[in-house]
């Protein structure tokens, strides 16, 4: 059995519903579905995008990995393997029409911007087309905390993205953006994504993930 990796980190109950609060307050909207629903798809491959390492885990640009995790973790996860360069684990929901269905969960385990190959390779050999796959990834034209469902669209210099785009040779893959803001002052956003998160910044973070994932579970119980 292989664990995910990397420690994740969970806060408690108490402190999840201070810390809602204070983000909703801040926040006008927290998350917005595109309109046009018949798009989307129920997902066989569920992405997270984020790096590799103990150093990255805290850090908004692993805000994929972060995802991926809690959702592993709600549907009680405890198996993860090695496979085609993702480490991958398997959850079964139930759809709106009482189906059983698998869903694969999946961290590519490459850098940011290479981990198009490893995503890729895992689709071919689970026979999955690109419209089946929903990437999770951060996003810096969204307020921070706020979360877009889109299907294709621009890749907006991600690193990531153009890199799933490119060896996929399609854009038309679904998305789960999750909004980061863009870097204060003259911060770049090299910097501004990969510094580790502490504090009020760890606590939105995490509770972002989680709202995330509530929307991820949504799409699968619609469908």
């Amino acid at each position: 059995m292989l664990p995910s990796m990397h420690n994740v980190t969970y806060i408690t109950k108490e402190k999840l519903m201070s810390a809602q609060k204070q983000l909703q307050q801040k926040q006008k909207v927290s998350s917005e579905h595109i309109n046009s629903s018949e798009l989307i798809k129920t997902p066989l491959l569920i992405c997270g995008l984020g790096n590799p390492g103990k150093e990255y885990v805290h850090t908004r640009h692993n805000i994929g990995f972060a995802v991926i995790d809690e959702l592993a973790h709600r549907y009680r996860v405890g198996y993860w393997k090695s496979e085609a360069g993702c480490q991958t684990a398997i959850i079964t929901i139930t759809t709106s029409t009482g189906q059983k269905q698998e869903i694969i969960l999946a961290k590519p385990w490459d850098f940011m911007n290479t981990s198009g190959g490893p995503l890729s390779k895992l689709a071919r050999t689970r026979n999955i087309s690109a419209e089946q796959i929903l990437v999770i990834h951060d996003e810096v034209d969204l307020e921070e905390g706020r979360i877009r469902l889109r299907v294709g669209g621009g890749l907006n210099a991600h690193n990531g993205l153009r890199s799933i785009a490119n060896k996929l040779g399609t854009q038309n893959f679904m998305r789960l953006q999750c909004g980061i803001s863009r870097p204060p002052g003259r911060m770049t956003v090299a910097n501004y994504v990969l510094k580790e998160l502490k504090g009020d910044s760890l606590t939105t973070f995490l509770i972002e993930a989680q709202t995330a994932v509530d929307k991820i579970e949504n799409i699968l119980q619609e469908k």
